[in-house]
């Protein structure tokens, strides 16, 4: 059988496997008043049984109800709050189906007489805007010692689920972006940059899932913006940071900042450092059947065990320099380090169509992989008058170079444990480099108090290379895999521009935008000598309306064309392999 598209076949049913093996309910509540009313906006948050993990969070709607997604079955604690009342609370939630709806939650007024009344001001936990969901991360004590992608696994209205696949509304094609700059990255490297990035570096995550004209057209899913954190205080200060979690194995971080700022210049200095064990245990039954009937032929059940501490070092620095009143200049670089260590032990059973023992193989295997990352930006931003008249512009350049050492070796035996087979053995040894170079401008002009027009361009280049070599024997020493082994690279072009109108009056409140794409595709595969080349143009419209019906309640539409581009993974033709049976490749 053709070695590739054996591959092929098992990784799909591998993943349809591990859907399958997934369990998940949706919780449901609504939240009132002492009379009746529906409560908008409280929040609602889920913990582990122990009351110390957020687990889920979601907000209540305009009728009062609110579904957290997705929980895993088990015990649980349940805590809703609403600015002016007590706050409720129950401690023995127990998710034992598909679907729960909690009997409705009550919430009783607070008392407000007070002798005396100090104000301070802090942002809520979620904000809701007309444009997207805001979550201050910095105000919830739940996320200490969290990661970014554990963040956004108990964000509202986003999923991430056991293979670090990121939706919103259970929509998957997610872009993902740091400070208003889109992450190249995706799959399993999008979801490492996530994990190696510390709860303390990040201010806000905004979630936008019908995004305008303004943004990449990439990801039918809307967007996810994570802001870093900013100090915004004069003079100099810093602080340090360090953290300490136990679960199945323990986990730690520790970090610095620095920051400086006066009139004229601002400038700030980080770097993180964490280390955390991940592990997975996957059990698989995948059973084979001849084509076009009902007639079962065979089955592999596996059952593998994967460990694997991760190391992760991360940087960042910026300096803002004022020119005069209206103009400010500055620079931004991140850079990143993360090493994984994986082991991996596999027991697996071949069947045959009566069920019954063919043989067993057991691999066991080891991967060493290096990550590094890191970026720069120069940018302006000048304000023409105080009426909020302005141009941004941005240079950014982004290097992200993955190698991974793998090596495995697989022993066949039969039930009275003689050999079946000689045993199997693979390396390989991958290297990937992808560069991003990215110029764009934005330029804003209000032309009244209500009315605001935006309009900006942006070009991209991006290179992704690709070398992935593969050796395997059966006896002597290791020879190079030639149907394997490859040298690929993509090259890539996308030039936008947009424009749009935004105008509110009375009640109402309207957004149009356009925006067209530009898009130069050329892949090369080196190894077979071919070459292939493909350029398009699309349009990108965008309308949102909203109406204000009262203090409480607003009513919108969002409208948008989207596309989702295949990831650079997708594209990668590196290989993951569990065993000789079961891998994992773009």
């Amino acid at each position: 059988m053709n070695v590739r598209l054996f591959c092929f076949a098992v990784l799909f049913l591998l993943f349809n496997d591990t859907n399958i093996l997934a369990k998940g309910s949706n919780i449901s509540c609504t939240v009132t008043n002492e009379h009746n009313e529906a409560i908008t906006t409280a929040n609602v948050v889920l913990l582990n049984e122990a009351g110390k993990t957020l687990v889920k969070s979601g907000i209540t709607d305009e009728t009062g109800r609110c579904v957290l997604d997705n929980v895993e079955y088990g015990s649980y604690q349940l805590k809703v709050t609403m600015l002016g009342y007590l706050p409720y609370s129950n401690e023995h939630i127990t998710v034992d189906r598909q679907d729960m709806t909690l009997p409705p939650i009550v919430l009783k007024q607070k008392d407000n007489k007070l002798k005396e009344v100090t104000v301070r001001g802090q942002k809520p936990l979620i904000e809701i805007h007309a444009d997207k969901l805001v979550v201050n991360v910095e105000n919830s004590i739940v996320n200490t010692g969290s990661t970014a992608l554990e963040i956004l696994a108990r964000s509202p209205g986003v999923n991430v689920d056991q293979n670090d696949n990121i939706s919103i509304k259970g929509k998957q094609g997610v872009n993902v972006m740091i400070d208003g700059k889109s992450m190249v990255v995706s799959g399993t490297d999008l979801a490492n940059m996530l994990k190696s990035m510390p709860s303390n570096a990040i201010s806000q995550v905004e979630i936008i899932s019908n995004p305008g004209a303004k943004y990449d057209a990439a990801g039918v899913a809307g967007i996810i913006n994570i802001r870093t954190k900013r100090d915004r205080n004069m003079g100099m200060n810093g602080s340090v940071n360090a953290g300490y979690a136990q679960g199945v194995y323990p986990k730690y971080n520790a970090g610095i900042n620095l920051n400086y700022r006066n009139k004229k210049i601002s400038g700030y200095v980080s770097y993180n450092y964490s280390r955390r064990w991940w592990f997975n245990h996957l059990e698989l039954n995948r059973r084979f059947y001849a084509p076009n009937s009902d007639a079962f032929q065979f089955a592999y059940v596996q059952d593998n065990f994967m460990k694997m501490p991760v190391d992760n070092h991360n940087s960042t620095f910026g300096l803002d320099y004022s020119i005069g009143k209206r103009t400010i200049i500055g620079i931004a670089g991140t850079g990143g380090i993360n090493t994984f260590t994986r082991q991996s032990a596999n027991t697996s059973r071949a069947l045959d169509g009566n069920e019954q023992l063919i043989y067993n193989f057991n691999s066991n295997g080891g991967q060493n992989q290096e990550y590094y990352n890191y970026s720069g930006n120069a940018n302006l931003r000048h304000r023409f008058n105080d009426k909020g008249e302005s141009l941004n512009i941005d240079v950014d350049y982004a290097r992200y170079w993955n190698h991974s050492l793998q090596d495995f070796v697989t022993d066949y035996t039969k039930a009275d444990g003689s050999s079946y087979q000689p045993s199997y053995f693979m390396r390989s040894d991958m290297n990937g480099i992808t560069q991003i170079r990215a110029l764009k401008s934005d330029y804003s002009l209000p032309l009244n108090d209500k009315t605001n027009f935006d309009a900006g361009i942006k070009t991209t280049y991006v290179t992704s290379d690709n070398e992935p070599l593969f050796y395997e024997k059966t006896t002597g020493d290791y020879t190079l895999d030639l149907k394997r082994s490859n040298h690929f690279i993509y090259r890539e072009n996308i030039n936008a521009a947009y424009v749009n109108y935004n105008r509110k009056w009375e009640k109402w409140s309207t957004q149009i935008g356009l925006r067209t794409e530009n898009t130069n595709v050329e892949a090369e595969q080196l190894t077979l000598d071919s070459l292939y080349k493909t350029s398009y143009t699309q349009l990108f419209p965008s309308l949102a309306v909203q109406r204000n019906l009262n203090d409480k309640h607003d009513l919108g539409i969002t409208l948008s064309r989207r596309i989702q581009r295949p990831n650079y993974q997708q594209l990668n033709p590196f290989k993951f392999f569990i065993d000789n049976t079961t891998c994992r490749e773009g």
